[in-house]
């Protein structure tokens, strides 16, 4: 995930500052489970991994307990980017079901 971040860092400047808040945010997580929810809710995961991972390895995706998940196409960063049209129709596909 580092590579690609780095790759964007025309987009998003890569500063120490930003990293150290990264850390930071990822320790706060660490060992943090979410409540339960009482309204129905979406993961929305990347269907293709980044790296060298091999696809059909368990694991690999996001992991979250939803009500529902749906794989899009795409990265954990091109589902947002190049493919932002078929993430954002499969969300307004759920909520439709709603």
């Amino acid at each position: 995930m580092l590579d690609e971040m780095y790759e964007r860092d025309a987009l998003v400047s890569m500063e120490g500052v930003r990293m150290s808040a990264m850390g930071w945010y990822l320790h706060l997580f660490e060992g943090w489970k979410p409540p339960e929810s009482a309204v129905p809710s979406l993961l929305v995961r990347a269907a293709e991994p980044m790296g060298e991972v091999d696809a059909d390895a368990a694991g690999w995706q996001s992991d979250w307990p939803a009500d529902s998940v749906v794989d899009v196409p795409g990265t954990h960063f091109t589902m947002m980017e190049k493919q932002a049209g078929t993430t954002a129709q499969a969300i307004e596909d759920w909520v439709a079901t709603l």
